[in-house]
C-alpha cells in the first residue's frame, strides 16, 4: 500500500495505474507539439522586438538596450500597448 495516505492515491500513483500505454504516448505527443508551437512563438516574438528596435533606432529615436525598458513604458504592460 505504498503512495496511500488516508485511502488516497498520490498523483504519481493515480496517473500510471489509470492511463494506458496509448494514452501516455499521446498525452506526451500533445505536450510535446505544444512546446514546439511555444518555442515558434517565442521565435516570432524576438523577431518582432529587434524589429521595433531596428525601427526606433533607424528613425533618431533613443530605444533601450537589450533587456531594458525605456521609462515612459509601463511596467505593467512591457511597453508593448498603452492602457486606457
Amino acid at each position: 500500500m505504498t503512495g496511500r495516505v488516508c485511502g488516497f492515491v498520490s498523483a504519481g500513483e493515480s496517473f500510471s495505474a489509470t492511463l494506458t500505454t496509448s494514452a501516455r504516448i499521446s498525452a506526451l505527443n500533445i505536450v510535446g507539439e505544444l512546446l514546439r508551437k511555444v518555442g515558434n512563438l517565442e521565435s516570432k516574438l524576438a523577431s518582432c522586438r529587434e524589429y521595433v528596435h531596428e525601427q526606433t533606432v533607424n528613425r533618431g529615436g533613443q530605444a533601450a538596450p537589450a533587456g531594458q525598458k525605456n521609462s515612459s513604458e509601463s511596467p505593467s504592460t512591457n511597453g508593448l500597448y498603452n492602457k486606457g
